[in-house]
């Protein structure tokens, strides 16, 4: 709805409002109201539901609150498979999550081309989604468990600008403040498992059911402070510059939670601080550049700096793990792989690119474009990387439509890759010197493939053709391939494939039909070493991985104005068809390392949809609608019940499967 004062009035009021309602679960309104150049308010409200699974379903009492429990007949075991109670105490879960969100602005015009606004926003979260949690001593078979982790999150924010707007100058200054709240600090879940496979953990029955549980700690309540400035000026009728800066503080002093709840386990030594204190400091800068030199050259260049300050303390923790052991003590200060130091990461990203497009004739342009990337991280492996892209386009159009092509090279490289890094910086010099086999446990030849050497080809292209009078194609395609050959471990290479195709066609002067088919696949293939032996160089402990993603979507339209002014209707179908396979190829040194391919997981989805639009009268125009759409996954990960192997107490979650019918009606009315 809308409305106003009239246009021959003399007034400049105006109000419009809208509610949009889908199901009962998702539902947004919003309205607004003020007087042109003067002033407006508004406000809105958006709700809706993301489910995650309906089929989930735990043995836990007590989903939704703090404290977990087991049922009072439950018995131990060392295998999920030998849990005698399971099935009868299993109870279904909704995993689903509400959002809620209601804010609004002011927004006042104190004089011609000065603007100030001011808004607010509440947003809650509320619900439950799937967790896990471990238990166990990682040398002696660790156990997992799936639980459902409550959810009650709140989140606010205000704001406040000050803009102008000139003839050549424009700018903007602005704060903006969010408060993050979760009032819940952590979830106790009882471990189940009464020892582990291979026995005992290290604290023995104090360390098992029925008297063993572990406390999972949620997000933690944070605030964040950010001021921005940003503007505009014409420097001339053919040269603009842009910047726009902003600076942002990042905090979060919620109290730790102890090393383990389980007071029957020996931990002598104290956290060393009682809460993070974690400041994160943020600084963007863009700043950006297009010119116009002559009627057939323009350029543009633009600079970015991005930098995240991690100032929070470093402190050494000895931690409790797994609530399986007492906190560890040993002779050497120091020397254990349980006492840590935490490493708060920091990064700098610096991106410097420009583009230069020449009108080569009439109706032919090329673009060449360079972008730099420059990268610093620390307390990671590599600290530096550079990459240097180069992009050329053509662009031509003749009678009947127009063609381009594109191709892109990519080159990335890095200072010296050091695997030890992270491992020797969280560990004490006590540990490290106490045993050659507490070095890295990462294998030096593996590459994290976002720091790793790479080199990129991309070659793109696409072209609109008028076939005839009445009917047109579009088409583009795309074809990506990169390569990590410095790697000798980790991704070695990864390729895109993509196809679009969109037909048109105009049957009669009321009468227009769309078609349209899409193809995507991607692929990649990784390598990896199997460790456990200081034989670092066994070509048996070699093992490797192919993965194959391919995605089908094709689809039709049809739009028929059967009575012209009065009457419209549509109809329209698609189907996406989705496959994933892996092949893996195991190590010949250990059989637990013989290996087969996974099993393919496939999504298809179905989609039919049905509309009619029918003029009453003037004014008033009355809307209906229908959508079907069946959807079905097969998918290897899920379907094995509560007890998918021993050592985990799972989901019982199955393939998404469903059928969904949506019958809508809408009215409009002009006044």
């Amino acid at each position: 709805m809308h409305g106003g004062d009239a246009w021959d009035s003399g007034g400049a009021r105006s109000w419009n409002g809208a509610v949009d309602v889908f199901g009962f679960d998702t539902i947004s309104a919003r309205v607004r109201y003020g007087t042109q150049g003067r002033w407006r308010a508004g406000a809105f409200y958006d709700g809706f539901t993301r489910s995650y699974t309906n089929s989930a379903r735990t043995p836990f009492n007590g989903s939704g609150g703090v404290v977990l429990t087991l049922p009072s007949n439950w018995v131990g075991s060392n295998t999920s498979l030998g849990f005698s109670a399971l099935a009868q105490n299993l109870h279904p879960l909704d995993l689903k999550v509400d959002w809620r969100t209601v804010g609004g602005d002011v927004v006042l015009n104190p004089r011609e081309g000065y603007e100030i606004r001011m808004s607010a926003s509440h947003r809650d979260r509320e619900g439950l989604r799937g967790q896990n949690l471990a238990f166990g001593h990682e040398m002696n078979t660790a156990v997992g468990v799936f639980f459902a982790q409550p959810v009650d999150y709140q989140t606010d924010q205000a704001g406040a600008s000050l803009a102008f707007t000139g003839d050549r100058l424009q700018w903007s200054a602005s704060y903006n403040l969010s408060v993050f709240t979760n009032d819940i600090a952590s979830v106790r879940v009882p471990n189940p498992y009464n020892r582990a496979l291979g026995g005992l953990w290290p604290g023995g029955a104090l360390s098992a059911f029925p008297n063993a549980f572990g406390e999972y700690g949620l997000p933690p309540s944070s605030i964040a402070h950010q001021a921005l400035v940003s503007g505009a000026y014409a420097v001339s009728p053919k040269v603009r510059v842009t910047a726009r800066v902003s600076y942002m503080v990042q905090k979060q002093d919620e109290d730790f939670l102890p090393y383990t709840a389980m007071t029957q386990l020996s931990v002598p030594d104290p956290l060393p601080r009682t809460s993070l204190d974690g400041k994160v400091y943020k600084a963007h800068v863009v700043l950006g550049m297009t010119a116009r030199p002559s009627p057939i050259v323009d350029v543009s260049a633009g600079y970015t700096f991005d930098d995240r300050d991690n100032r929070s303390p470093i402190d050494l923790y000895s931690y409790v793990a797994n609530e399986a052991q007492d906190q560890v003590r040993p002779l050497v200060p120091g020397a254990s792989r349980y006492i840590r130091y935490n490493l708060p990461h920091s990064f700098t990203f610096q991106q410097a690119k420009a583009d230069v497009g020449v009108r080569l004739a009439s109706r032919t342009r090329l673009t060449v474009s360079y972008v730099g990337d420059f990268r610093a991280r620390k307390y990671q492996q590599v600290s530096d990387t550079s990459e240097h892209s180069f992009r050329a386009k053509v662009l031509t159009t003749f009678e009947a439509g127009s063609a381009w092509v594109a191709y892109a090279y990519a080159t990335r490289g890095g200072s010296i890759y050091d695997d030890a890094l992270p491992w020797d910086l969280s560990h004490t010099e006590s540990y490290l010197n106490a045993s050659p086999f507490n070095q890295s446990i990462e294998h030096p030849l593996l590459r994290k493939f976002n720091m790793a050497d790479r080199k990129r080809h991309e070659a793109k292209g696409g072209a609109t053709f008028e076939l005839g009078p009445a009917l047109m194609l579009d088409a583009t395609g795309l074809y990506a391939e990169d390569d990590y050959k410095n790697s000798p471990l980790g991704l070695q290479r990864s390729e895109t494939v993509q196809l679009d195709a969109n037909l048109s066609y105009v049957l009669a002067k009321r009468l227009t039909a769309t078609a349209f088919y899409s193809f995507e696949r991607i692929k990649f293939d990784l390598t990896g070493y199997l460790m456990g032996t200081v034989d670092l160089a066994n070509p048996a402990q070699d093992w490797s991985t192919a993965n194959r993603d391919v995605v089908h979507t094709a689809g039709a339209k049809v739009d028929w104005d059967a009575i012209p002014q009065m009457l419209k209707v549509g109809a329209g179908y698609y189907v996406s068809d989705g496959a994933s396979r892996i092949n893996s190829i195991g190590s010949a040194f250990a059989p637990v390392m013989n290996t087969a391919p996974l099993p393919p997981v496939r999504d298809v989805t179905h989609n039919v949809n049905l509309t009619g639009d029918y003029k009453v009268r003037t004014g008033t125009t009355l809307r209906i609608g229908y959508t079907f759409q069946h959807h079905g996954t097969d998918d290897w990960q899920y379907g094995y019940g509560p007890a998918p192997v021993p050592q985990v107490l799972g989901s019982s979650i199955t393939s998404p499967r469903y059928t969904a019918h949506l019958v809508w009606l809408s009215a409009r009315y002009d006044f």
